[in-house]
């Protein structure tokens, strides 16, 4: 809908579901166990608070960690979906393309933060269109990314 090619939007999902859905899983599976370890250690660290000397420091490891987190999960299915890598490459290359392009990353969050907000504090249904329209307009973002990142490997 972002480059205005509705023509196939329901068949182009089901084939790249398809065509990736082996991978889309192996990362689904460690995205949830890295955010499982991550949920422990934010709990630990809430309940440790200044009773340890070295809580400033894991303290703002942790806060790098869930941010590195939070990046890859805004980029890496997108880039699944769109480009064909190893997931090794494909967690490498989302985490690189977050932080190279902060500004967009920082949008594509407030636009997240916004609707989770609004789903949670406001109106609870919200969630039925809204993750889809986050998406939407994220796209937005990532389309002007990922075309820069395409025109820079064609000079290549």
């Amino acid at each position: 809908m972002v480059k205005d090619e509705e023509s196939g939007l329901t068949k182009a999902f089901f084939h790249s579901f398809k065509e990736n859905f082996r991978q889309g899983t192996v990362i689904w599976l460690i995205l949830l166990a890295v955010g499982i370890i991550l949920g422990i250690d934010g709990y630990v660290l809430y309940h440790l608070r200044f009773e340890h000397i070295f809580w400033t420091i894991i303290t703002a490891v942790f806060t790098i960690a869930a941010i590195a987190y939070a990046i890859i999960c805004l980029y890496i299915f997108p880039l699944l979906s769109r480009f064909s890598n190893s997931t090794t490459s494909m967690f490498k290359n989302s985490l690189m393309l977050g932080m190279r392009f902060l500004l967009c990353t920082v949008c594509m969050a407030v636009i997240d933060f916004i609707m989770l907000f609004v789903i949670i504090r406001i109106f609870t249904p919200a969630i039925i269109f809204g993750m889809g329209m986050c998406a939407y307009f994220s796209s937005y973002f990532l389309s002007n990314i990922f075309r820069q990142c395409e025109e820079k490997a064609a000079d290549i």
